[in-house]
């Protein structure tokens, strides 16, 4: 039933947008990304964005509109409050991945860390919307980690003590 719906979905989508995905990026659904994913890319127009093998999307008020998307790396899903610097302020996401670090821009925590290495940090790499809840809200990371569950905090009104991928 799900891969049904999502190839609904995904049609749905393809007719809906009509230029939509070719917009974004030639052949490649990459560059649907939430406004929150996004990095920000030198260039102020289309043409300026896609020579720098950026992601281009102006439909959306108050967002970046050249981009690339955040680190996805399973590594790089970290609480921001357990990220461990890995340089210095004023690093761009290109120097900060060149040094084999994740990049993350968000307001009070460290935005170049590094990359968790553990062989089971895939395990908490679970997408927003595919989290299931392992805790009430209120949860510390202390109190969910000793459930056995993953623990991120690094978006609001999402659920950020969630079960692991098995």
């Amino acid at each position: 039933m799900a891969s049904k719906m999502f190839f609904i979905v995904t049609i749905a989508l393809a007719i809906g947008c009509g230029h939509g995905f070719s917009d974004l990026q030639i052949g490649s659904l990459k560059c649907a990304v939430a406004a929150y994913d996004r990095i920000a890319c030198p260039g102020n127009t289309k043409e300026q964005c896609n020579a720098r093998r950026c992601c281009y999307d102006n439909r959306q008020s108050g967002a970046i509109w050249c981009f690339r998307q955040r680190d996805l790396r399973p590594g790089c899903y970290i609480d921001p409050a357990e990220r461990v610097g890995c340089a210095g302020e004023g690093v761009t996401p290109t120097e900060c991945r060149e040094k084999g670090c994740c990049f993350h821009a968000l307001t009070g925590h460290v935005w170049c860390y590094k990359l968790n290495e553990s062989e089971d940090a895939w395990k908490c790499a679970v997408p927003i919307k595919r989290r299931v809840a392992c805790a009430g809200s209120g949860v510390t990371a202390a109190e969910c980690k000793a459930k056995g569950c993953c623990y991120n905090s690094s978006t609001y009104n999402t659920i950020w003590c969630f079960r692991p991928q098995v």
